[in-house]
């Protein structure tokens, strides 16, 4: 359930629930991915960090437009991710990718 999500990133971060951010392996230095727990709670960290990669790869080949896209569609894929786990009881998601 929730809590093996939450398990993952333990202690990390400062919020409500003891985890604001998080990196996920694989993941470029240059990135940085904030999320909701909606997100952490539906895909594992190596998920995330294959679909972020998407995303700055997208961005780079086909500029911001193609990027913004590829970002809602993630987005989209985490919600349902969301949903097969819990059903009608899925939490909201919402992602923020920072290019630093």
């Amino acid at each position: 359930g929730r809590e093996s999500g939450r398990q993952n990133f333990q202690g990390l971060g400062n919020s409500h629930n003891g985890r604001a951010a998080a990196l996920a392996p694989g993941l470029s230095p240059g990135l940085l991915v904030l999320a909701s727990d909606g997100l952490w709670d539906a895909l594992e960290p190596a998920a995330v960090a294959e679909r972020v990669a998407r995303v700055h790869r997208t961005f780079e080949r086909e500029g911001l437009a193609a990027a913004e896209k590829g970002a809602k569609l993630f987005c989209e894929e985490a919600l349902g991710a969301a949903r097969e786990i819990f059903g009608d009881s899925c939490d909201n998601v919402t992602i923020l990718l920072v290019a630093l």
